[in-house]
């Protein structure tokens, strides 16, 4: 059987072989990133937290005075701290419809 030839154009010459090799400047940067990362999810999961707590709070608070007021304030504390609660968990359910018009099949007859 004949050996074919790669399909992939010949590698440049004088190429230095640390050319691919992050720097330490780019591997600080990474690290930055990824803790940004964790950082921003603890933060969110704080924020989700203390909405939960905020939801208790709201339907748990003692009301000194019942009258029409109070009741109406008691409600819309209750349904306000609920819809910021059910807001941001919604952040953790939410995805993105993908565009599947862009999609194309590469086959072996067919190459991109």
């Amino acid at each position: 059987m004949a050996r074919l030839a790669p399909p992939y154009p010949p590698a440049p010459r004088n190429v230095p072989p640390d050319l691919t090799r992050p720097t330490g400047r780019y591997r600080f940067q990474v690290v930055i990133v990824l803790a940004s990362l964790v950082l921003f999810f603890l933060l969110y999961l704080t924020l989700l937290g203390a909405t939960a707590y905020l939801v208790y709070l709201a339907i748990t608070f003692p009301m000194t005075r019942v009258n029409g007021g109070a009741i109406l304030l008691k409600i819309a504390s209750v349904a306000g701290s609920m819809l910021l609660f059910l807001y941001l968990l919604k952040g953790f359910f939410k995805r993105q419809e993908q565009e599947r018009s862009l999609r194309v099949e590469v086959t072996e007859s067919c190459p991109p």
